[in-house]
């Protein structure tokens, strides 16, 4: 399996984000004395994984990196992630799932998912985040964790 791992300080622009949207949810939509009630909770760590695999000369000829709004499906919250090549036939994607709905009792409702994305859409004029730095390694999950290797850092010239 390999990884997209942000630079640092996009990884802490999407933890706030990540914090904020999680935190605006959990306080409007969830109650503590309703076991039938469905939270949001995070998701770690904050990269995008691929399954293929890729040869090493395979983003030399990459033009751009956006990562896009968060958007959500019936299971989890994450931010689209777009590659673009210079000769713009090859466009890769990914997602960078930064939270999962958790349903105690019932499945989460279609209500709750519209109303989370209008709390998605307060925080959307931050984007696209176009990252030019970004680590590419493989991964292997152990024990609870990851372990990274091969790692290498790409910089995107503009």
């Amino acid at each position: 399996m390999f990884a997209l791992i942000p630079h640092k300080d996009t990884l802490f622009l999407l933890a706030q984000l990540q914090k904020k949207i999680i935190s605006s949810y959990n306080m409007k939509y969830t109650s503590v004395n309703n076991n039938d009630e469905s939270s949001v909770f995070p998701n770690y760590p904050l990269w995008c994984f691929f399954s293929k695999t890729f040869q090493p000369d395979f983003f030399k000829d990459l033009s751009s990196c956006k990562i896009e709004a968060p958007v959500h499906n019936n299971k989890e919250l994450y931010f689209p992630l777009v590659f673009c090549f210079k000769d713009d036939t090859k466009k890769l994607e990914g997602k960078i799932i930064f939270a999962t709905f958790n349903a105690k009792k019932n499945p989460v409702h279609t209500s709750k998912i519209s109303l989370c994305k209008q709390d998605i859409q307060l925080y959307s004029e931050k984007f696209p985040i176009n990252t030019r730095i970004f680590r590419f390694a493989e991964v292997v999950t152990e024990n609870n964790g990851y372990k990274v290797f091969n790692d290498r850092w790409i910089k995107i010239k503009l």
